[in-house]
């Protein structure tokens, strides 16, 4: 009889320890997982929103390669005509620059957005005295930025304009987004040339949920999500 006990004793808890091992080794890979996937960790992410149609108004004859990239080479102080492929999106005197919508294919679906900051970069042709500012359009009209472009001496620095702040904080509002610049320069005809212009957005993706009670087999992992959800899988043994 005592032996039985003993040996009674003994398988439970060599099934204990193996239950709990398991359970160890489940855990170290969850935390592993969540230390070193870059799909699991918990994070925001950012990324750089590039113009990705123009609007009927646009009529600079520029493409929109001109403006997505920090590449231009060009002089602006003495650059009064438009040139392709020289990476700088020119708008003369009267003409008018506008983007309709935004490129947000890199943003996950049902993200939420928690930053929208237009940036941008411009040089003035020398004697360019135009006053008008860089506009944005929400859905309620164009809308005056803070910057307004002015006769300055080679390209500016970066120039930012927080549009969160403003109300631009969903994935369908960044994308739809107008951008708009009308050139009303004065007696001349003298342009303002963009080296640049996209809007960075911060966003944090759709959450992973690994497991559900008791039952791991029901994790669910949405496309570029973080899991933010770890305490609630456990191992069933």
């Amino acid at each position: 009889m005592v032996g039985q006990v003993a040996n009674a004793k003994k398988a439970l808890n060599k099934k204990n320890f193996k239950k709990l091992f398991f359970s160890f080794s489940g855990a170290m890979l969850i935390v592993s997982l969540f230390l070193f996937s870059g799909e699991l960790s918990i994070r925001a992410d950012a990324t750089n929103v590039v113009p990705g149609a123009k609007h009927a108004n646009d009529n600079t004859g520029e493409a929109i390669s001109e403006i997505t990239s920090d590449d231009s080479a060009v002089n602006p102080d003495t650059l009064s005509a438009v040139v392709a492929s020289d990476g700088a999106y020119t708008v003369d005197k009267s003409a008018v620059m506008q983007f309709t919508t935004f490129d947000v294919s890199a943003i996950p679906g049902s993200s939420t957005i928690t930053g929208a900051v237009l940036h941008l970069q411009y040089g003035a042709e020398n004697g360019y005295s135009g006053s008008n500012s860089i506009r944005y359009d929400n859905g309620a009209g164009l809308t005056n930025t803070s910057i307004t472009p002015t006769d300055i001496t080679g390209f500016s620095a970066d120039q930012s304009y927080n549009l969160f702040t403003a109300g631009v904080d969903t994935i369908s509002e960044i994308q739809n987004l107008d951008i708009e610049f009308t050139n009303n320069d004065g007696a001349g005809a003298d342009a303002i040339h963009f080296d640049y212009l996209w809007i960075t957005v911060t966003y944090t993706p759709p959450v992973t949920t690994l497991g559900d009670g008791t039952d791991p087999g029901n994790s669910t992992i949405a496309p570029g999500a973080s899991a933010t959800d770890l305490d609630s899988l456990i191992l069933s043994l």
